[in-house]
This record gives C-alpha cells, structure tokens and sequence, in this order.
C-alpha cells in the first residue's frame, strides 16, 4: 500500500511512491521492536519512540503519519494517558485526521471502553498475532487513505 507523494519517496515507473508512515509510542525497547518489525512485514514505515517528548517531536518535525500505536497502561501510568491527550490536542490544533490506536495488556471489555473513553479510536489488545496487528492498522491506514482522498481536489 503506497501513496502518491512529493517528499521522503521511492521511484516506481516514474511515480513518486511513500509508504505509510506508522508512529509507534512504548517505553519497552522489546515491544517497539516488535511493533517496527510487524509494521515493516506489512509495508509501512515505522518511527518508534519511548517518550512523550519523543512523540511530539516526530509530529512537530512534519513528518506525515498515517496512523498511532501507543502503549496505554490505564490507570497505572499518568505519563501514557498524558502522552495520549497531548497527542489528541495535536491533532485537534492541527486540524488532522491521526488515527490514534491504543495498544495495551489488558484485554477487557472495561480497559477497551476506558481507552476509548480517554480518546483512542481503537484498541489493540497485548499479545497480539500477526493477523491482529496487520488487521487493526491496516483498516485505519485504509480509513487514513480515503480520508485522505476526500480533501483533496
């Protein structure tokens, strides 16, 4: 899945081809090298950072992401949910659709609805396969891409 761009591209038969970039937010080295791994086996681009900070650097660079994963631990880590609505002021500020995917151990039906209720636009539960990963982001680089679509012309 490539889209048409002018910047950061590859050439294919004289197109100017960019892979969808995916900015990946967890303080475990073990689960961002994961995450960068599977996003490269489905052809996107991934940015992986550890920090709050980090993350709003890599949005503020103008670099163009198509989707978040970000590592919430709700209610154990203030710093996560923080990270999370700095991400969703960003997004609103800027006036850009950034799908937000909330990525956490606990898999009930109360964390979903309480890292829905914070923002997130979806949930991916830890462990996840191959297909589940692919499965999530991919549908919300596709919803991104027509999105996308719709503003332009």
């Amino acid at each position: 899945m490539f889209f048409l761009a002018d910047t950061d591209h590859e050439a294919d038969g004289g197109s100017m081809l960019l892979r969808p970039r995916v900015l990946i937010i967890d303080d475990r080295l073990t689960s961002r090298r994961l995450a960068m791994m599977l996003s490269q086996r489905i052809g996107l681009d991934p940015t992986a950072v550890s920090t709050q900070m980090e993350a709003l650097r890599e949005l503020e660079s103008g670099k163009w992401f198509s989707v978040v994963l970000i590592d919430l631990d709700i209610p154990h880590d203030p710093e996560a949910l923080e990270c999370l609505k700095s991400l969703l002021r960003h997004r609103k500020q800027r006036g850009i659709n950034l799908p937000i995917i909330a990525v956490t151990a606990y898999a009930s039906q109360t964390d979903r609805a309480m890292c829905l209720n914070e923002g997130a636009d979806d949930y991916l539960s830890k462990p996840y396969t191959m297909a589940q990963f692919s499965d999530k982001v991919l549908s919300w680089v596709a919803e991104f891409r027509i999105d996308q679509n719709r503003n332009v012309g």
